[in-house]
């Protein structure tokens, strides 16, 4: 646990300096850690599996860039070309089976769409609004891990995570929900309504996110994705849940926002 607590002190300056300095340097850092979690997760499937890799690995430049310059033209003919090469690797090279595309597309969706999401997060008036995707995911994760190692008896889903307990999904889901009031309470109190739902809801769909990692982890045979954060494994293994979370509160909040 010391280990896992040092590995997080660590880190926690990086995600601060990101987010906080915002624009360009949040972009790179983003990329950057969707390069990581593509690495890690087609190295898993590889267990089974054979990824397109390299037209991937550019996917996620061209998507970077012609989001920042605000190409969306551009970025819808990038995928649609990027779709195109795939389906055309199914249909002449023989040695690539269709499960081999379908899981190479869902990364890209899963991984580099969805994160993307934090940079679309970070331009939300008023600022503060990103750190509802660490406080609703990490939050929930921190939660359910002290209070369910102390207390946790009944099983959530022993057959994919045997170490994850209903007494600590709620102490989870509960972790959330404060730690967004008390976000809400220091910027805007008039959100603190809205900061609920997003942490009861958020925190519920980290779980399930949690899941789904530790689900194609078993399938795969593998502890962890990755080994670069010790304690933790690597950057999927800290950023599951949170790749699930973001696209959800990033619509809900901008759903808020036009009613608010």
């Amino acid at each position: 646990m010391l280990i896992r607590i040092i590995s997080s002190v660590v880190a926690l300056p990086l995600l601060f300096f990101f987010v906080l300095m915002g624009g360009i340097y949040l972009e790179v850092g983003v990329a950057l850690i969707s390069l990581i979690a593509l690495y890690e997760f087609f190295n898993a499937l590889r267990k089974k599996y054979q990824p397109v890799v390299a037209p991937t690995y550019i996917l996620l430049v061209l998507f970077s860039l012609t989001y920042h310059f605000e190409m969306y033209t551009v970025l819808s003919g990038v995928v649609t070309v990027y779709i195109a090469l795939l389906l055309g690797l199914y249909v002449f090279d023989e040695k690539r089976h269709f499960a081999d595309i379908g899981v190479t597309a869902l990364g890209a969706i899963y991984i580099i769409f969805f994160l993307y999401h934090v940079v679309l997060l970070s331009k939300l008036e008023p600022a503060f609004m990103i750190w509802f995707i660490f406080i609703a995911s990490w939050g929930a994760d921190t939660g359910a891990y002290f209070i369910g190692k102390k207390f946790g008896k009944r099983k959530l889903s022993p057959t994919v995570s045997p170490n994850k307990s209903v007494e600590g999904a709620v102490a989870g889901v509960t972790t959330s929900v404060v730690l967004c009031v008390i976000l809400s309470m220091v910027f805007d109190a008039s959100f603190v309504p809205y900061s609920i739902a997003i942490g009861i809801v958020g925190s519920l769909i980290s779980i399930i996110g949690d899941l789904v990692a530790s689900k194609i982890k078993r399938e795969m045979g593998i502890k962890d994705y990755g080994h670069i954060m010790p304690g933790h494994g690597g950057i999927m293994d800290r950023f599951d849940s949170l790749l699930l979370v973001t696209p959800f509160i990033y619509y809900v909040i901008k759903l808020v926002l036009m009613v608010k």
